[in-house]
């Protein structure tokens, strides 16, 4: 295994954690299921009601659109009020945000005649970073690609005879296959989707009209229901993290283009609006979840710890700990089994802002766990690396 330097401490690199095995976690101070494995779902309102706007990115197809094809942002409530944010380089029939980073999202290309490869768009402006090559074959249609809250891993869908799943390294854009996307009648798999608090998988199935749950560790489909409409061509979907309900951007056909919510236990699909003269795809999510059970604040702990700037991070994260009263303080950050992996700060700590650097530029892409413990208070702030 190779080794890794963070923050001065020379130490083995964590595995990129794919499940967690949460009852066998023990509950020390350097692993609390709580706080570093995401055992329990996040405080959100279960509601079935969508929280305050509901922005989205996608990608419009038809140049015909009033808005013309590009790179789009729109709400889910009223989908015909949407704002062009610039040219798309290749057409991306799949992606989605990791993490809380809503200022680019991820895709992968299937352009024929070209390297597939894994790209970041920025939301602002629509420009393009080309992340590495997927691996796949020349041509390969990436249809779907989904952010796993619960293991901070970016699944991604395949169509094909049967389509594949695969995992994303979000350092190099290689795309690992799973299995084969296949059972229970699924023909065309579109539109992988992660529920942000369960991380169970989705897809829609253009061949039969139906929703269908995936096996994360095999690709084996099992249907849910149909969704009551014809769907064909480009579709995006994805779950809004604020809520938990599940949209789609449904294409039935010459411009008509739809979002619609889907009911995750029996398929079902109800339309939310209309887009004009619209193929959208993508139709990423740009919510925020809730906030944490195990987040603390100063207000209740006497400490406080937060990221300065962007999360997910490359290279350096900078982190500030905020001490409301002079102490002994030790910080920091274990992995998602909770293992430490670095150590950011040790000893007597004055009142005050003490910044902390944490080096992720060779930690493998996932979910990071920062915490802070004092004489009588701790503090955590996750911290979600990419490349």
């Amino acid at each position: 295994m190779r080794s890794l330097l963070l923050a001065g401490v020379l130490v083995a690199a964590p595995a990129f954690a794919q499940s967690v095995d949460c009852a066998n976690i023990p509950e020390t101070a350097e692993a609390e299921p709580l706080e570093y494995a995401h055992c329990t779902p996040p405080g959100v309102t279960m509601s079935g009601q969508s929280i305050g706007a509901l922005p989205a990115f996608g990608l419009q197809l038809r140049s015909t659109s009033p808005l013309g094809a590009g790179f789009i942002t729109f709400d889910y409530a009223s989908p015909a009020a949407g704002t062009l944010v610039g040219p798309a380089a290749a057409s991306y029939y799949g992606g989605d945000f990791a993490g809380d980073n809503f200022t680019e999202v991820y895709a992968a290309n299937t352009e024929a005649g070209v390297v597939p490869s894994l790209v970041r768009i920025n939301v602002a402006t629509g420009v393009e970073t080309t992340v590495g090559s997927t691996g796949l074959a020349a041509g390969a249609n990436v249809s779907g690609m989904a952010w796993d809250y619960t293991t901070s891993t970016m699944y991604a869908s395949t169509t094909g005879s049967p389509g594949n799943l695969y995992t994303v390294d979000m350092m190099t854009g290689a795309f690992t296959a799973v299995g084969p996307l296949a059972g229970d009648g699924l023909a065309t798999a579109i539109d992988l989707m992660a529920d942000p608090n369960t991380g169970d998988l989705f897809v829609l199935d253009i061949g039969n009209e139906s929703l269908y749950s995936v096996d994360k560790a095999s690709g084996n489909a099992s249907l849910i229901g149909a969704i009551g409409i014809l769907i064909s061509f480009a579709q995006g979907a994805d779950f809004d993290n604020a809520s938990g309900v599940l949209y789609a951007c449904t294409y039935t056909g010459g411009g008509v283009n739809s979002v619609r919510t889907i009911n995750t236990t029996t398929g079902a699909s109800t339309e939310v609006g209309q887009f004009n003269n619209s193929e959208v795809d993508i139709c990423a999510s740009m919510n925020a979840r809730g906030g944490t059970s195990t987040d603390h604040s100063a207000a209740d702990t006497g400490l406080s710890l937060w990221i300065q700037g962007a999360n997910p991070v490359r290279g350096q994260a900078s982190l500030m700990l905020q001490v409301t009263e002079p102490q002994p303080i030790t910080v920091e950050a274990f992995d998602l089994m909770g293992r430490r992996v670095a150590l950011l700060h040790s000893g007597d700590t004055a009142v005050g802002d003490l910044p902390l650097t944490l080096d992720v530029s060779s930690v493998p892409a996932g979910l990071y766990i920062v915490r802070a413990t004092g004489a009588s208070a701790s503090a955590t702030v996750r911290v979600t690396t990419v490349r």
